[in-house]
C-alpha cells in the first residue's frame, strides 16, 4: 500500500519560470549573502523561504567552499526548498543529484521530485539516527551531521519506480552500490508525470537551528530503453 503524501500546492500556485533540462545549478553567479537568482539558465524556478528562516547563497557552508546555498530553518517549524520546475516528463528517466550536507542529525525531507499535480514522485529522507530512508522507511544508506555526500535519484517514468545512489565519500558514484525498484511516494495513480525536483528542508518539533546546504545540483533526462524481450505492456504490469 502507497502512502498518498501531496507537497504544498502553494508551490504550483507561485509565479515561477520553467526551467530548460539539462540544469546544473552551482549558484557561482550569485551574490554571497543574498538569495539565490531565479528563472534563468541554470537557476532555480524559485525558492521557499522556511518561517522565521532564510535561503542565501553563501560564500561557504557547513564544509561546502564553492559558493552553496543554505537554507536555514531559523527558530521554528516549516519549510523551506529550492525549487526547479520544467516541462512535464511522461516518459523515461529523469536524473536529479545533488551534493549536501546537514548541520545535524533530524528527521527532513531533503531530495524530492513531484508530479505537475503537486504528487511528491521520489523522496529522501532523514531520521535523527543517521538514516536515509525512502518515504515507507526502505533503507537507503546513512548520513554524518556536518560532512557533505552527494545524492543521485533516478526516477523511470516507464516503470514506475526511481533508483538511489549515495556517494558519501564525494568520489564520484561508480564504485556506490544503486538501490533498485523504489516505490513512488504517492501511488503511481495519480503520478501523470514529473515536473518539479526540489532541494528541500521539511523539519517539524526540532527547535530551531537547523540548516541544510545544497551545491552543484544537476537536473537530466536520459532515454529509457526497456530490458531485452519486454514489451511497453509487460513492464507496466509488472509481468
Amino acid at each position: 500500500m502507497f502512502r498518498f503524501a501531496m507537497i504544498l500546492i502553494a508551490l504550483l500556485a507561485a509565479p515561477a519560470g520553467a526551467v530548460t533540462l539539462p540544469v546544473h545549478c552551482d549558484f557561482d553567479a550569485d551574490t554571497p549573502d543574498a538569495p539565490p537568482a531565479t528563472g534563468g539558465t541554470d537557476q532555480p524556478s524559485s525558492f521557499i523561504i522556511p518561517p522565521g528562516g532564510s535561503v542565501l547563497v553563501k560564500a561557504a557552508a557547513l564544509g561546502l567552499a564553492d559558493q552553496p546555498c543554505l537554507i536555514d530553518q531559523g527558530s521554528g517549524d516549516g519549510f523551506g526548498s529550492v525549487n526547479f520546475i520544467f516541462d512535464p516528463l511522461a516518459e523515461d528517466l529523469l536524473v536529479f543529484e545533488a551534493t549536501l550536507v546537514v548541520n545535524q542529525y533530524c528527521a527532513s525531507f531533503l531530495m524530492q521530485t513531484a508530479s505537475s499535480s503537486g504528487a511528491v514522485v521520489s523522496r529522501i529522507r532523514t531520521l535523527a539516527d543517521g538514516s536515509l530512508v525512502n518515504y515507507d522507511m526502505t533503507p537507503l544508506g546513512s548520513y554524518m551531521s556536518g560532512q557533505p555526500f552527494r545524492c543521485r535519484m533516478v526516477v523511470n517514468l516507464e516503470d514506475e519506480n526511481w533508483d538511489f545512489t549515495l556517494d558519501d565519500e564525494l568520489n564520484g558514484f561508480a564504485d556506490d552500490p544503486v538501490l533498485e525498484d523504489l516505490g513512488y511516494t504517492n501511488n503511481p495513480s495519480v503520478i501523470d508525470d514529473v515536473a518539479q525536483a526540489m532541494a528541500s528542508l521539511g523539519y517539524s518539533g526540532i527547535g530551531g537551528g537547523l540548516q541544510v546546504a545544497y551545491d552543484d545540483i544537476v537536473i537530466r533526462t536520459e532515454d529509457y530503453t526497456p530490458a531485452a524481450g519486454s514489451s511497453w505492456s509487460e513492464l507496466k504490469t509488472g509481468y
